[in-house]
């Protein structure tokens, strides 16, 4: 089971299902800079034909105060980990 404590992803997804709708069964190499907590992730291997290379350094950017007791990275960077232990990718 996934585990994700942050959603910042699901407002994107009728608009990333209309735009991937017409990639029919090509296989998508995609690179997701910023993966977070594996959210979007989850939503390109389950709903487009993909290899998907993710970079982040759970490390926050300008927009994120390190100091946010809201914003756990090290719980992301293991949040993440699970999409891998059950995506088995």
């Amino acid at each position: 089971m996934y585990k994700f404590d942050h959603d910042w992803f699901s407002q994107n997804i009728p608009n990333l299902t209309h735009l991937f709708k017409g990639f029919g069964g090509d296989k998508l190499n995609i690179l997701e800079i910023g993966a977070f907590e594996g959210r979007s992730t989850v939503w390109f291997l389950e709903n487009t034909p993909c290899n998907i290379t993710c970079i982040d350094t759970w490390e926050g950017g300008e927009d994120h105060d390190k100091n946010n007791p809201e914003i756990d990275f090290e719980q992301a960077k293991a949040n993440f980990r699970t999409v891998f232990i059950v995506t088995g990718k």
